[in-house]
């Protein structure tokens, strides 16, 4: 095991909590770091709400440098979102639970992230989709901690922005991140043990590039998968790659390298999944 990684039977936390432990993703390498109290450094988004009043009401909104729409973890301060904060919240935990998600539409010129962002619960269940401008990477990578919001295995998170950058993203958490975007950041994408992550849906086209390193779960829906250099499914992950729309196949061809007794399971219609599946188990195709 790489230094630094949680062990493939880590257990991430149900709720996010004050005191977090982040992976960030440096390059290839991941270092697991402490973030010391940061409940009162983390920026919890408002939607629409510019004034103070004691909650974090959550809903849809703008994300942009000058909207005051970002509160803390009680809802006493209302300030423009800072790419300096120890964490970006969408939902909350506790007390503080908004009514509801919502649509967060990103300012077109972008914004930078921060090292961590979180997706936590709502009142109703209902999730954040993240939409407009590009999302850019903090310098080191960004973590996406996903909280199970609906309960119900589907999506908890929603990002339509094409997330950009020199590094790279770790997901973890319990609920399912979806991105629907052709994202260009460069660093790779690791899942965690306890993290899920879905590219594309049925009326969206995802794209990652670079290595994938699977430890939790990975469900491909409808991706081009045609810049990805290496899919490593390591420890206990598991793989599933599903053509949601029939719209044609997945460039998987040399793509894909299995590691230890874990199948890759590959679930579509078409040939040349079929030859990829066979590929994968170590069998000649028929």
């Amino acid at each position: 095991m790489r230094a630094g990684l949680p062990s493939s039977g880590q257990n991430c936390p149900r709720r996010i909590v004050a005191a977090v432990r982040a992976v960030v993703w440096l390059g290839f390498a991941l270092s697991v770091v402490a973030v010391p109290d940061p409940a009162a450094a983390q920026q919890f988004f408002n939607g629409s709400q510019t004034t103070p009043n004691g909650a974090v009401n959550g809903g849809g909104g703008v994300w942009n440098a000058t909207t005051t729409n970002w509160t803390d973890a009680s809802g006493a301060t209302s300030t423009p979102y800072g790419s300096s904060s120890s964490g970006t919240m969408f939902g909350s935990g506790g007390p503080s639970t908004p009514a509801t998600g919502g649509t967060v539409t990103v300012t077109p010129g972008g914004v930078q992230l921060t090292s961590l962002v979180g997706f936590d619960l709502t009142g109703d269940r209902s999730i954040y989709t993240i939409l407009g401008g590009d999302l850019r990477l903090a310098p080191g990578g960004t973590t996406f901690l996903t909280n199970d919001v609906t309960g119900t295995g589907a999506p908890s998170a929603l990002i339509a922005s094409r997330i950009v950058g020199p590094g790279g993203i770790a997901v973890q958490g319990p609920g399912f991140l979806t991105l629907l975007g052709a994202n260009t950041y460069t660093g790779g994408t690791f899942i965690c043990a306890c993290g899920s992550l879905q590219l594309g849906d049925a009326s969206h086209t995802a794209s990652v590039i670079g290595a994938v390193t699977n430890e939790g779960l990975l469900k491909i829906v409808n991706a081009d998968m045609a810049d990805v250099t290496s899919l490593s499914n390591a420890f206990a992950g598991a793989a599933t790659f599903l053509n949601a729309t029939s719209a044609g196949a997945m460039a998987i061809t040399s793509l894909l390298r299995r590691q230890g007794r874990r199948a890759l399971h590959l679930v579509s219609s078409t040939a040349s999944a079929a030859l990829a599946c066979a590929a994968a188990e170590g069998r000649r195709p028929a």
